[in-house]
């Protein structure tokens, strides 16, 4: 409790530290919006790091609450976010192994052993797992990428009477021979990217689901665009998500829609999950404004009834890190590396 306590005041602390915020040095991608790439030296990292560290199971992973058994999604970005901040690489090696232990004979990563068909896990592992320069997991991505082409979101016939998407493109789903989702199809391609698998069919497709899904107005939903011939809302996180996906690729009309409904959008969000991917989103597109710091120091020092999750201080982490680990960069000999006609095993 004392450990507690003495984080929630330094958060608190650092809330009033707004001179002590750093940015770098601003650009300009967008006429009158200042933006910066890297996007601040948030004087709460440290304080937001020990407590993911508290946070942990004692043999390695994290939970979707803190102590609580590991899951892969908070697993897999708290290794990234760990991995970002160059601390506790003991405590990120038992759990990308905590990782592995999800990982069954398909190559899948399980959510849970009772669960066998909760396998969206397996992209984000894939991302911890890839994200250092040791190979000590290139059995582990090898078969987890086998899996992963092969999972396909399930097909139905479409109704443009009722829904606005093509339910003929294939992503990926939650849940195997389930309809395909935009949040597991973009970690699915983030995973190819970090893998130097952009160039396979299965990425094509889901970047055609992505915009064949995108809002009339700017952003995503996390499911469709129209239902009944009305345009659904957009949402902070997914939007973010889709952005980090789709990082890269040349802006256009739709990704600068998408940009322009998180700046407007993200001042007033609370929430540290949408915040937290609303910013990854722009900083993938060089796109964060300066007034972020603020945005997330005023989110995190918040009182709030329960702590945040390992998962949004993980994702708050990452937001924030020196280096965004889901820039749009891999090694050009990763594509060999992880080949996936491997035997499995």
């Amino acid at each position: 409790m004392q450990g507690k306590n003495r984080i929630c005041a330094q958060l608190r602390t650092t809330a009033n530290a707004g001179d002590d915020i750093g940015t770098s040095e601003a650009i300009s991608s967008a006429p009158n919006r200042p933006t910066i790439s890297v996007v601040m030296r948030a004087p709460w990292r440290n304080s937001v790091i020990e407590r993911l560290v508290l946070a942990s199971s004692p043999t390695g992973g994290f939970g979707y609450r803190p102590s609580a058994p590991p899951r892969p999604e908070p697993t897999g970005f708290g290794c990234l976010a760990l991995r970002a901040s160059g601390q506790h690489a003991a405590l990120v090696e038992k759990s990308l192994k905590r990782l592995g232990q999800r990982q069954v004979e398909t190559g899948a990563v399980l959510l849970d052993p009772r669960t066998p068909t909760a396998t969206w896990g397996t992209a984000i592992a894939i991302l911890a797992w890839a994200s250092g320069d040791d190979r000590s997991y290139d059995n582990n991505v090898r078969n987890a990428l086998t899996y992963l082409l092969r999972n396909e979101g399930k097909t139905f016939a479409s109704n443009p009477h009722i829904y606005g998407n093509d339910t003929q493109l294939v992503g990926w789903p939650w849940i195997e021979e389930t309809h395909t989702w935009l949040e597991p199809t973009s970690y699915a391609l983030l995973a190819l990217r970090a893998t130097g698998k952009l160039d396979h069919p299965r990425a094509a497709e889901a970047i055609q689901v992505i915009y064949n899904r995108a809002i009339p107005s700017g952003g995503w939903n996390y499911g469709n665009d129209l239902m009944f011939g009305n345009a659904l809302r957009s949402f902070p996180s997914t939007t973010g998500i889709v952005l980090a996906a789709l990082a890269g690729r040349e802006r256009d009309e739709t990704a600068s829609r998408a940009i322009d409904y998180l700046h407007a959008e993200l001042p007033e969000v609370r929430s540290l999950f949408s915040l937290a991917w609303g910013v990854i989103g722009l900083r993938c597109w060089d796109a964060v404004p300066l007034d972020a710091a603020k945005w997330m120091e005023r989110a995190i020092s918040e009182d709030r009834p329960a702590p945040p999750s390992p998962l949004e201080d993980a994702l708050m982490l990452i937001a924030a890190a020196d280096e965004n680990p889901f820039a749009p960069r891999w090694k050009s000999e990763q594509a060999s590396i992880f080949e996936t006609g491997a035997t499995l095993g």
